[in-house]
């Protein structure tokens, strides 16, 4: 079957070799705590510092619960 018009780009990254994005279980773990915590940056509200030291407390906490670290 050929890819459709918004799955072109995808098919030939990977047949020209592209890595896959590493989906292991903790980088959804990131992607949430990066996603709770970057409102308050992208409103203007949070410097970008205080922002990653906040992604990076509630990454911590959440994979420590998750068994990660």
């Amino acid at each position: 079957a050929e890819p459709r018009a918004s799955g072109v780009g995808v098919v030939a990254s990977a047949a020209g070799g592209a890595s896959p994005y590493p989906m292991l279980p903790w980088m959804g773990t990131l992607h949430g705590a990066l996603g709770a915590e970057i409102a308050d940056f992208l409103q203007g509200n949070e410097s970008a510092e205080q922002t990653l030291a906040d992604v990076e407390a509630a990454y911590t906490a959440a994979a420590k619960e998750k068994g990660f670290l």
